[in-house]
């Protein structure tokens, strides 16, 4: 999308009351460890399991959360804690935001052909969150 195909949503937002891009776009840095486990299909071979520190962008968007480029729909909204999932042939993913605490859990699964064998990859992370403002909002 161009700047100017983007125009038109900011004015409306403005418009309607939102003076504040923020409020519709909340993002977060998320810091934390992901534990990986990768699994061939046709073999009874498993990688072991891969344990390492990352940091990832976390958002709400409107009715959904994007969590590593990959939109979730936002399934419940209860008390302290959001979950948000997604799934497809080749992806699924799912999580809990407690929006008190920051803390963030996650899991994916992804699958993936590489040299005619199908990899099955499970992601598990655990992440404590912080607000980072958008730059150039005050």
């Amino acid at each position: 999308m161009n700047k100017y195909c983007f125009a038109p949503i900011v004015a409306s937002l403005i418009l309607t009351g939102c003076s504040k891009l923020d409020e519709w776009d909340d993002e977060y840095v998320c810091t934390g460890q992901e534990q990986s486990e990768t699994k061939i299909e046709q073999s009874s071979y498993t990688l072991p399991a891969k344990k390492y520190k990352n940091e990832v962008d976390f958002h709400f968007r409107s009715q959904q959360v994007m969590f590593k480029s990959v939109v979730n729909p936002i399934s419940s909204r209860a008390n302290d804690e959001v979950k948000f999932g997604y799934h497809s042939v080749a992806l699924w993913s799912s999580g809990v935001f407690n929006t008190r605490t920051g803390e963030l859990l996650t899991i994916e699964s992804r699958s993936l052909e590489v040299a005619g064998n199908t990899q099955n990859i499970k992601l598990t992370g655990q992440y404590m969150c912080s607000p980072r403002k958008a730059r150039g909002v005050v």
